[in-house]
């Protein structure tokens, strides 16, 4: 069930209200945040300090990967409610750095990558755990990332959610077939593509040998017989990445969708819209319902996994 739980109030110039959003999968694994509060501010960095005590089941590091959960801070405006929240970064990246604290309780790490918008905390030993338990946890935020200065009245919004790590590895992409959106290695040949860095990949032409992809004629999709290449920077699934445990529920795509600060962000990503479901009521399970100026989106079933995401939306 998704949960929202109201942390600790402390009020100067720069006000905050938490508000703490937890994965509506908290049945699995029982992951909860709880006990928000404001900590120490720098008004000249523009960062303030958010506390609070963090636990989930069923969590495991071994030589190979580990689970973790993703964490994000969102502020906003209470006059603007129930949009407008914005995404802010953390001051500093890497492996637990300054302005970040584990928390007393359980060995935790935390990791914040590069862009900085938001952090990764995993457990730092070998070993299962039944249950994960941390008081004190702190992120440092820059709130002059997200808009805001030492004058604005804002609320929080921390979000969390389940993730595994996934190493980095060579793999096959595709499955011996040459239907449209397929991967194939040559004119004559079905094999499925070997990947076996983040090197960049130069798809050919369709009459010559090489990677080829089958179009399958989608918006954004090169047609099929067309020459390209997937740059470096393309992300190839060979690095190491983090991966969600679960399924998005429909109580998470609507925290997502009635956080984003435009209208035209909200548009793009509503699912009852010509381009989904094409409806507010209730169809193959999908229970999300959307309207109003500024778009607002409501469910009737906050952990059910959402239907109708396709690639443009995630």
């Amino acid at each position: 069930m998704l949960k929202v739980i109201k942390g600790a109030v402390k009020s100067f110039v720069l006000t905050f209200l938490f508000l703490v959003v937890i994965t509506s999968l908290a049945q699995a694994n029982n992951f909860s945040v709880s006990n928000v509060s404001l900590g120490q501010r720098n008004v000249s960095t523009n960062t303030v300090v958010i506390s609070f005590d963090i636990a989930w089941e069923n969590s495991w590091k071994t030589k190979i990967n580990n689970d973790a959960i993703w964490l994000t801070v969102r502020l906003y405006e209470p006059s603007l409610l129930p949009t407008n929240k914005k995404l802010c970064q953390i001051p500093t990246s890497g492996l637990n750095p300054t302005g970040t604290a584990s928390g007393a309780g359980a060995d935790l790490d935390i990791y914040v990558p590069a862009d900085k918008y938001g952090a990764f905390i995993q457990p730092k030993n070998y070993g299962h755990y039944d249950t994960v338990a941390s008081t004190g946890v702190e992120l440092t935020v820059d709130y002059s990332s997200c808009g805001f200065n030492s004058n604005s009245n804002v609320k929080a919004t921390v979000m969390g959610i389940e993730m595994v790590y996934i190493p980095e590895g060579s793999f096959y992409a595709g499955d011996y077939a040459n239907s449209t959106a397929s991967f194939v290695s040559g004119s004559a040949d079905i094999d499925p593509w070997f990947i076996s860095s983040e090197s960049a990949i130069a798809i050919s032409n369709i009459s010559e040998d090489g990677y080829r992809y089958v179009s399958n004629n989608n918006i954004d999709e090169d047609p099929s017989g067309s020459s390209f290449t997937l740059g470096v920077n393309y992300p190839k699934g060979f690095d190491a990445f983090y991966a969600m445990k679960y399924e998005v529920s429909e109580g998470e795509w609507i925290e997502f969708i009635n956080s984003l600060p435009s209208s035209e962000a909200r548009a793009k990503h509503d699912l009852t819209d010509n381009d989904h479901k094409n409806s507010d009521l209730v169809k193959y399970r999908n229970t999300i319902s959307c309207s109003g100026t500024p778009l607002v989106c409501t469910t009737d079933r906050p952990a059910r996994a959402v239907s109708y995401l396709s690639w443009a939306n995630l």
